[in-house]
This record gives C-alpha cells, sequence and structure tokens, in this order.
C-alpha cells in the first residue's frame, strides 16, 4: 500500500525532504516488524480506515500518523532520549510548520507517553508513578483525550506489539469514568 494525500495539508508534508528522509528510514526491529516508518505509518493509516469515525476526526488522525515516527533518524542513540532527542518532540517541531491546532500537536507530542507510562510500570513495578505521568497527561490533553485514545490504538494494533498497554491504558481511562467515543 502507497500512501496517497488526501489533501493539501498531507501533499505538502510528504513532499518535505526532511518528511522523506523520515520515512524511509529504519530496519525490522522489534514492536516494528515492517521495518521501514513508511510501512508503520501505511499500518496505522490502515487502522484508522477501519475506525466508524467523522471525517473532520479522520483528516486529524491521517495527519498524526503520517508525522507521528517519522524523525525516529534524528535521534542520537548513544544519548537520553529526551526533549530535541526525543522522536516525538521533533515531529511536534516539524509539525509545527504546517498544522496550527494546538490539541494536534500536543499528541504529536506525547503519542508516546501512555505507552511509556505503562511501560515504566510493568519493568519497575512502579504503578503509582505510571498513573500520575497518565494524570499529566489528561490535564494536558484535557478534551482531546478522545482523539489521542483513538490514535494510540490505531499506533499500537501495529507490527507485533502487545496489547498489554493499550488494555491498562482502557482500565485506566475507565476508573477514571472518562467516556470515549469509539
Amino acid at each position: 500500500m502507497a500512501i496517497i494525500a488526501e489533501n493539501k495539508l498531507e501533499e505538502r508534508v510528504m513532499q518535505d525532504s526532511e518528511w522523506i528522509l523520515g520515512s524511509c528510514w529504519g530496519m525490522p526491529r522489534e514492536s516494528h516488524p515492517e521495518g521501514a516508518i513508511i510501512h508503520h505509518i501505511e499500518a496505522v493509516l490502515e487502522n484508522i480506515n477501519n475506525l466508524d469515525i467523522i471525517n473532520n476526526e479522520r483528516g486529524k488522525l491521517r495527519i498524526i500518523a503520517i508525522i507521528h515516527d517519522t524523525f525516529k533518524y534524528k535521534v542520537d542513540i548513544s544519548k537520553p532520549k529526551v526533549g530535541r532527542n526525543n522522536h516525538a518532540v521533533l515531529a511536534r517541531i516539524f509539525a509545527e510548520r504546517y498544522v496550527q491546532d494546538v490539541d494536534l500537536l500536543r499528541i504529536i507530542e506525547q503519542h508516546d507517553e501512555a505507552f511509556n507510562a505503562w511501560k515504566k510500570g510493568h519493568d519497575s513495578d512502579a504503578w503509582d508513578k505510571s498513573e500520575e505521568r497518565l494524570n499529566n497527561l489528561l490535564r494536558l490533553l484535557g478534551d482531546s483525550i478522545d482523539l489521542y485514545y483513538k490514535f494510540f490504538r490505531c499506533d499500537n494494533e501495529t507490527g507485533d506489539k502487545s496489547q498489554a498497554c493499550v488494555l491498562w491504558f482502557e482500565n485506566f481511562l475507565r476508573k477514571k469514568a472518562i467516556k470515549l467515543h469509539s
């Protein structure tokens, strides 16, 4: 499957030389057996196509998907993956050239935070710290949590990714009585 731009915004993003370079980067690896980022984006877009959502929301999810992981190639793996050495931060910086919607920019930058929170709990049994991270994420995202959740599912239902983090996140949202529209 090739990615076909559905609007001028997608077209401009996908013609950007930085995006092209980043989308071609990657070899098969854990959680990403598809290899190059472009193949992961294709899988996420396929998941978005399978959602029962309104067109405006679909467009938002598509632009998040097209940008979210494209800047992994700029991360220096010999250094901590924080700040400008974090692919999601780099993706947001890139997205700011094309996207004005602050909610979308936040989702791009935070797209892995629910997974990172789950991983912290899973690896260190510090579930209280994990939930604290999710509470911070909820405060940051506000009303865009539903869009974040939809993207998180679409992103994590690719490759050979375990669904444990998705189930944990859903359970957390249920405990918080957050209604999702999916």
